[in-house]
């Protein structure tokens, strides 16, 4: 499995481009970086729309190296006995983390 880049990931200020004429032709983007600028995901929309999902799915990305790692401790916290009282929430926690390692 490749390794993603390490955390904190960081959501970059709204930029505009104008592709084209008329309103419908300008787009807007959200960079995630590192701590040292470089790129991890642009989050991409069309400008003069609501520009909530573009920021909640922006922060959403830069928190997946948290969320990750939140996830793991979890699991690593919970104890057989609690993985068989909360089966659900175990396999959500464990789907989570090997979806996030691409694993099967």
């Amino acid at each position: 499995m490749t390794q993603h880049t390490p955390g904190p990931w960081i959501t970059g200020s709204t930029h505009y481009h104008r592709r084209g004429t008329g309103k419908d032709r300008f787009t807007e983007h959200i960079n995630v970086t590192d701590p040292s600028g470089n790129p991890v995901a642009r989050v991409c929309g069309f400008a003069f729309q609501t520009q909530l999902p573009l920021d909640a799915n922006a922060r959403l990305i830069a928190a997946a190296p948290d969320l990750l790692a939140a996830c793991s401790a979890a699991r690593g916290m919970l104890t057989p006995k609690q993985q068989r009282t909360w089966p659900n929430n175990y396999a959500k926690i464990t789907a989570a983390i090997a979806k996030a390692e691409a694993r099967p």
